[in-house]
């Protein structure tokens, strides 16, 4: 019984990871730099050299891609419950280069 909410957590965490590379995969089965996909990516080619970026938006953990002012994901992290270094982080933003490091970073942030 005292399992059940860390458990519904990372269920809850796993499943929205698993939406995130369902809707990017949909959407973009071989992205830009992906070698079958013959379109390499510059770090110029979006904005300050990352591909995604995680924020806080309204309160919530946020991911945003290639430089846009709106989130691609919102997710039900509340900011405020994260440790006050990972608040600081996010207020400023933090990168990933690549589809791989965002999973990670998630995964960081969500478990």
């Amino acid at each position: 019984m005292k399992y059940t909410l860390p458990v519904t957590l990372l269920s809850l965490a796993g499943a929205a990871l698993c939406a995130l590379g369902i809707v990017y995969w949909g959407q973009n089965p071989q992205p830009a730099g992906h070698p079958e996909s013959g379109i390499p990516v510059e770090p110029s080619a979006v904005s300050g050299g990352w591909e995604y970026l995680i924020r806080e938006y309204d309160g919530r953990l946020a991911v945003f891609h290639g430089g846009s002012d709106e989130p691609e994901l919102v997710f039900d992290v509340f900011v405020h419950t994260l440790p006050e270094y990972d608040r600081g982080q996010l207020k400023q933003g933090v990168a990933a280069q690549s589809y791989e490091e965002l999973i990670s970073l998630l995964e960081d942030y969500t478990s």
